[in-house]
């Protein structure tokens, strides 16, 4: 049986947070994609959001939608 890593917001802000970015407490897919942005260029960022679209890694929506709002940069 095969098991998915749901990967949902707390998980993606602790992610961020371990690059260095300054997040809101408790902040939208919105304002965490906005902080992320003004923040950029941010170390090993690339390398989050590519593991964030691995086998096996299930993204929540909300994270889905950071993750998009991100990349539109």
């Amino acid at each position: 049986m095969m098991f998915a890593d749901l990967v949902d917001l707390e998980d993606l802000r602790r992610g961020l947070l371990g690059l260095g970015v300054a997040l809101p407490p408790g902040g939208s897919p919105e304002q965490l994609a906005a902080a992320v942005r003004a923040a950029l260029p941010v170390e090993g960022l690339d390398d989050l959001l590519a593991a964030l679209g691995a086998d096996g890694v299930t993204p929540h929506p909300d994270v889905r939608r950071a993750v998009a709002l991100i990349r539109m940069t």
